[in-house]
């Protein structure tokens, strides 16, 4: 199922959820006009179907002086064990595998700009690693 393909009652249910997931199914119910039960049961569909695709915790980093943060896109072969060598380096937050020219980017924090560069070359010498570029990001809008 699409985003497309959903009802106008599921479009409200996934606005709802959106100001604030934490609304209990009861409260949604209230506001939908429906009972708790097909709130629940709106919510596991829109699960099983992939629109609902997760639930995520955003905390801070463990070690709040660890500011800088970048973007490193890389080329490796062969992808997987060296994407899960990569992504057990301290400093590596998340690395996604890409489609197109560039195989990967690692989203990577440190102290600073020195210390985010130092982890890029670390990156570089993993064997498997052909090529790195390290984007710092400026600022999260």
């Amino acid at each position: 199922m699409s985003k497309a393909d959903l009802d106008p009652m599921a479009r409200r249910l996934l606005d709802l959820l959106r100001a604030d997931a934490r609304r209990t199914a009861a409260s949604l119910g209230r506001e939908l006009n429906l009972s708790r039960t097909a709130v629940q049961d709106r919510i596991a569909r829109l699960e099983r179907d992939g629109i609902i695709g997760g639930y995520t915790i955003c905390e801070p980093p463990a070690d709040a002086g660890h500011r800088a943060l970048a973007s490193i896109t890389i080329e490796v072969r062969p992808c997987d064990p060296v994407l899960r060598r990569i992504s057990s380096v301290p400093g590596v937050e998340r690395v996604f595998s890409l489609a197109g020219d560039v195989d990967a980017i690692a989203l990577v924090r440190g102290v600073d700009a020195t210390a985010i560069s130092e982890l890029a070359d670390r990156l570089s010498s993993i064997e498997g690693v052909g090529s790195v570029t390290l984007r710092t990001i400026l600022r999260e809008r």
